[in-house]
């Protein structure tokens, strides 16, 4: 989910079973955010179980965002299996007076 404010956007991404370490997230040209996630078992893990408790498997998107970003600030955070990504908006001055000749 995706919701914009006056000052930033606030995105939402589910992704069960995944952790800090498993989520990877950069800008690449210009302004697409890539968001990556993997979760895959260490050897031997759940080899032997019909149905294991942990769940594994990959996640990969990406998002076109507006030109008004300030990509410096990002932030993110995995908490109980949900991405929350913040991306604060440039400050632009809301006025600027032009001399009339």
């Amino acid at each position: 989910a995706i919701r914009e404010k006056e000052n930033e956007y606030k995105i939402r991404f589910d992704m069960p079973g995944m952790t800090r370490s498993d989520v990877k997230i950069w800008v690449e040209q210009g302004n697409m955010l890539v968001i990556q996630a993997e979760k895959v078992p260490t050897e031997g893990e759940n080899k032997d179980e019909p149905w294991p408790a942990k769940s594994f498997g990959r996640y990969h998107t990406k998002l076109a965002l507006p030109e008004n970003v300030d990509f410096k600030n990002v932030k993110a955070e995995v908490k109980d299996g949900v991405l929350y990504i913040t991306i604060p908006k440039a400050s632009y001055t809301n006025r600027i007076d032009i001399d009339v000749q």
